[in-house]
């Protein structure tokens, strides 16, 4: 019988942690891709998006990169 002697040092913990937060990270961006191709051409229209801009729309949103797109109201 074989046994698995797992480091004794708290940097695997933090190691593990660390990627399981990046996988949930990760399915949380495929859910949120997922959602984001179900709209439909006028949902996109309405928001002033094409399919092709969701990276760099979620980029900007998230910070990474700076903002681009800005926001405008509704001019009566």
């Amino acid at each position: 019988m074989s046994t698995l002697a797992l480091p004794t040092s708290p940097s695997w913990r933090l190691q593990l942690r660390r990627l399981l937060d990046a996988c949930r990270s990760h399915l949380q961006s495929q859910r949120e891709r997922a959602e984001f191709m179900q709209l439909d051409a006028t949902a996109l229209r309405d928001l002033g998006l094409h399919r092709s801009e969701y990276d760099s729309y979620r980029c900007e949103a998230e910070g990474d990169v700076r903002r681009t797109r800005r926001r405008l109201g509704h001019w009566r």
